[in-house]
């Protein structure tokens, strides 16, 4: 048997990360150890810079994050870390075959979508919002969304009803769906980038994620996202945390209910198995799947059933490197990019959103980056079958640290339909390269809740999963606010207040 901890924490990525900055400054003395699986601390926020283009951030995960967002800005500040505001706004609609700007949406007869007399002239987003206040009358009477609104907002949602029903009892595609003309509803999802942002997810969530999804002003930070979690572990490792890489949970044996838990783990160097009085595990559904349970006398312990009530919604970036930014020169087009001026370009084409990555860090010529996909949802299949989940790491990188070199199929087909969508004969990329969030362990970019389940009160009782031992779980999975960092640290946030007699804390106290 290996060392023996008070608390283990499995699972590097924000969650885990901030429970172990939390848990070892709050608890001098004490034995806590953080587990990750691969050679990385990040888990769905990865930052990296590409050959080739030095000091410019593909982000392959979770981007920004908005000045409403308590928890995550107060975290950023107390921890130093640079940030910039971004200010990201929509170029390009290729919708249909047809090329649209802002202004094209008030024109019906430039709009390739045969939508009712009353839709026409709205652009996507009016649709959308006009659609949510018919459902929701009392809406209006909490917005704009701001961090002192926030959980006024959340106990309005959580009470609302539609039509008679609770909003979290809805499917969200329904509920839209049901005030919009099918065509207009096409519009809406098809101008988002991310199908999913219009899923049939629990209403309940889906309205709330979209609705701080608006609610800016909205900042990256200066090193990538990933830089935040590696601050956090760093000031948990200063403050006595054990820190450890390369360590997939592959089974966990309780030996009572008081009595602690076995963790047994695969690493480079075989099966060790540590012990620990307590374990949270920090992990998405997915990732949970692949670990037994057993109790001492071996009996098999299972996961709780409600966990199919967290689905994993697909996702996956490709970026590619062009020998120039060919953006910069399209006739009308962005121009000259900043960080803090992103831009974006949507399509119901596979690819379904790209973005001008900091063109202007380029210069005038010489190699330059591009977001050439932000696929999710139903178009995250026509991309898997060319990203080989054994696919090379990106020549020229550390492997621990690399993503996957995009095959020379992908890369193409990524090519053909951006020349498509700008009407350009364009370059072939140099390389490319992408991250599959639908893929082992992750099971997603980002989740969601069926309809029909009460998330704030499902999320209590998965908590703890197994009520008769001590063995937690957290993360973004499990949040009310899901798909954002700031859900996966009030998740987080909750768990230490009531199962660790821990206070909860606002956003200055849970960052000092």
């Amino acid at each position: 048997m290996g060392a023996a901890y008070d608390i283990a924490i499995v699972g590097g990525g924000v969650s885990g990360a901030y429970a172990a900055d939390r848990l070892s400054r709050e608890r001098p003395g004490a034995r806590i150890a953080l587990f990750e699986a691969s050679e990385r601390l990040g888990g769905r926020l990865w930052s990296v810079e590409l050959p080739e283009v030095p000091g410019v951030i593909a982000e392959l995960g979770g981007t920004n994050f908005s000045a409403q967002q308590p928890l995550v800005t107060g975290l950023v500040d107390a921890l130093g870390l640079a940030k910039t505001e971004v200010d990201a706004g929509v170029w390009l609609s290729y919708l249909r075959d047809h090329r649209l700007v802002e202004a094209d949406f008030a024109d019906a007869d430039k709009v390739p979508y045969f939508v009712t007399p009353e839709e026409a002239g709205q652009n996507p987003y009016a649709l959308l919002m006009a659609a949510l206040f018919d459902a929701l009358p009392g809406l209006q009477d909490h917005l704009p969304v701001t961090a002192e609104t926030l959980d006024a907002l959340i106990a309005y949602l959580r009470t609302a009803t539609v039509d008679g029903r609770p909003l979290h009892s809805l499917g969200f595609a329904n509920m839209l769906s049901a005030r919009l003309s099918p065509e207009a509803f096409a519009l809406v999802r098809d101008n988002t980038g991310h199908p999913t942002a219009v899923a049939n997810g629990n209403a309940y969530n889906m309205t709330l994620h979209l609705l701080v999804s608006s609610a800016g002003p909205f900042y990256v930070l200066d090193a990538g996202f990933q830089s935040l979690v590696e601050a956090l572990a760093a000031r948990a490792h200063d403050a006595g945390c054990t820190v450890r890489k390369g360590h997939r949970l592959t089974s966990l044996r309780f030996a009572g209910a008081d009595d602690g838990v076995a963790l047994t783990f695969a690493t480079a160097h075989g099966p060790e198995t540590i012990e620990a009085a307590q374990v949270i595990c920090a992990l998405p559904p997915a990732a949970l799947s692949g670990i037994r349970l057993t109790d001492a006398d071996a009996t098999p312990r299972t996961w709780p059933v409600d966990l199919d009530k967290v689905v994993g919604l697909p996702a996956a970036k490709t970026f590619l490197v062009y020998p120039e930014p060919w953006w910069q020169d399209l006739p009308g087009g962005p121009g000259q990019i900043t960080r803090s001026a992103m831009t974006i370009s949507n399509t119901n084409l596979p690819l379904c959103a790209c973005y001008y990555w900091g063109a202007a860090d380029y210069g005038d010529s010489g190699p330059a980056l591009l977001l050439g996909a932000y696929a999710d949802g139903d178009c995250v299949d026509f991309w898997s079958g060319m990203m080989p989940p054994d696919a090379a790491p990106c020549a020229g990188m550390d492997p621990a640290e690399a993503p996957r070199q995009a095959p020379a199929a992908l890369t193409a087909r990524l090519n053909e339909q951006l020349s498509e969508m700008h009407a350009a004969d364009l370059p072939a990329p140099r390389y490319g390269v992408f991250q599959n969030w639908a893929n082992a362990p992750f099971g997603g970019g980002y989740h969601s809740w069926t309809p029909f389940v009460r998330s704030w009160d499902l999320s209590a009782a998965l908590r703890q999963p197994l009520a008769d031992r001590p063995l937690y779980l957290c993360g973004e999975a499990y949040a009310d606010l899901q798909g954002w960092v700031e859900g996966a640290l009030m998740d987080t946030e909750t768990l230490l207040a009531t199962a660790f007699a821990g206070q909860p804390k606002g956003s200055q106290d849970a960052a000092a």
